[in-house]
């Protein structure tokens, strides 16, 4: 069973959640994705990470996505035959686990931030503790935010780092994707108005 959480954030708030995280711990990143040769670029530290807080499209989880290692791992990648006879390869989290996915989220367009999100398929144990360092990391440094509920959508949470949390208050649009209808966006709880 899988684990995720959302959360909205500037490359400044990932940023300093991912060096906190590589402070109590090494952490690995893979850049998940489709390839030309069985080659993924990869990093040592959050901080060489590019595009980080950037949304280079409109909803969530489609910016870099990068699969966040807790020990440097040599990666699988599946070999995929495309229509037009071209062989690709596929470095991605169902071939490498365990690991966490991290996509960032952040900034599209102006006065609008899109949620990123951090999550695992992870079973084994490894896996599990590694979703759960990132899991109270972001609950103990971001604020809680709700989505409401509309009509046929049920309300649900996210969690708001410290610089974003200022766009909020700003009157930022935070949303998943830029179709969705601005009554479903988050909003800050009624006290933090």
């Amino acid at each position: 069973m899988g684990r995720r959480l959302d959360f909205f954030a500037t490359r400044q708030d990932s940023l300093d959640l991912l060096l906190y995280l590589e402070g109590r711990g090494p952490l690995y990143y893979a850049l998940w994705g489709t390839f030309a040769a069985p080659i993924s670029p990869t990093w040592r530290t959050a901080a060489d990470l590019p595009d980080l807080g950037i949304a280079v499209l409109p909803s969530k989880g489609t910016g870099p996505r990068y699969m966040v290692f807790p020990r440097p791992v040599e990666l699988t990648y599946r070999t995929v035959t495309r229509t037009s006879g071209e062989i690709v390869y596929v470095a991605d989290p169902s071939a490498n686990p365990p690991c966490v996915t991290f996509c960032g989220g952040g900034r599209f367009g102006d006065g609008c931030l899109i949620a990123g999100t951090v999550q695992t398929g992870a079973v084994e144990p490894e896996g599990l503790k590694l979703f759960g360092r990132f899991e109270r990391a972001i609950r103990r440094r971001f604020v809680r935010v709700v989505s409401p509920a509309g009509e046929g959508v049920v309300a649900h949470a996210g969690q708001v780092g410290t610089g974003a949390i200022e766009l909020l208050r700003a009157g930022w649009r935070f949303t998943e994707s830029v179709s969705a209808p601005r009554s479903l966006d988050f909003r800050l709880p009624p006290t933090e108005g």
